[in-house]
């Protein structure tokens, strides 16, 4: 997805702008990728992030998804210390993920501009951003992130960004026996009705007297058994119990997912 604009103010030349005029240019321009990002997929809502810098990635994950971009780094700032570290001079950033970066360094010695020149230099965490948003303009990127890591913030730029939907869990049959357990427990009968299925109601008298009986005890699966869809899990209860000391939970899978039959 290549999410673009027709901004007035990119039709001047940048060779014609004063360098503050770039800066301010910059910022608008980033300004109005990021609250298109926003709209389209969510940036800034996203419950995580995470970013691989040796694969150049990053992705936020979200409750239904999970969205993707590559990724370069233009700077590391400490919130701390109020300094900022180029990503085209950074011991921890390669030469393929600063490329960004070093646009911003061509440009400032193209301009006599010191602070885009010089490894490491005081300043704002809103100068920051400028910068960032500079690259993002030099580079024609998609968008820009700034991902926290402890007192440190790192500013990226990211490109074409991917959608997936995030895969849904899927329990082993011994975790839909616990889970199982666990609602009966609980006596969630809305929870019943999305993890049980089959002939015989859950809610049958005998069954659920007997269900109970099952999931008031302790024990231990000690063994399953999987032919193509269905499934046996075979129970140990750790207390006595007169009469009963084993028992077996049946589970068919259904598109892929377990569910519970019968005990």
């Amino acid at each position: 997805m290549i999410i673009s604009f027709l901004l007035l103010s990119s039709v001047v030349n940048s060779k014609e702008l004063s360098y503050k005029e770039m800066l301010d240019q910059s910022m608008e321009h980033l300004r109005l990728l990021t609250v298109s990002h926003s709209k389209i997929w969510g940036l800034g809502k996203d419950e995580s992030w995470n970013a691989d810098l040796k694969k150049g990635l990053i992705w936020w994950t979200f409750s239904d998804k999970i969205v993707e971009a590559p990724i370069q780094v233009i700077a590391t700032y400490s919130t701390k210390n109020k300094t900022l570290l180029w990503g085209w001079n950074h011991p921890s950033v390669s030469k393929k993920l600063s490329k960004h970066a070093e646009l911003v360094k061509k440009y400032g010695l193209k301009n006599n501009i010191s602070k885009l020149t010089t490894v490491k230099i005081k300043c704002t965490e809103n100068d920051a951003w400028k910068y960032t948003a500079l690259a993002v303009k030099l580079a024609d990127a998609q968008g820009a992130y700034r991902g926290p890591a402890g007192t440190t913030l790192v500013f990226f730029t990211f490109g074409k960004i991917s959608i997936k939907k995030k895969p849904e869990k899927v329990l082993s049959p011994e975790k839909t026996v616990s889970l199982f357990f666990k609602l009966i427990r609980d006596g969630n009968r809305k929870a019943f009705s999305k993890i049980v299925i089959g002939k015989k109601s859950l809610w049958d008298p005998m069954f659920t007297k007997v269900s109970v009986k099952i999931a008031s005890i302790k024990y231990k699966v000690t063994d399953i058994k999987i032919t193509n869809d269905k499934a046996r899990v075979y129970i140990l209860f750790l207390k006595e119990k007169p009469g009963r000391q084993k028992e077996d939970v049946d589970l068919i899978r259904v598109d892929g997912k377990w569910f519970v039959t019968g005990i």
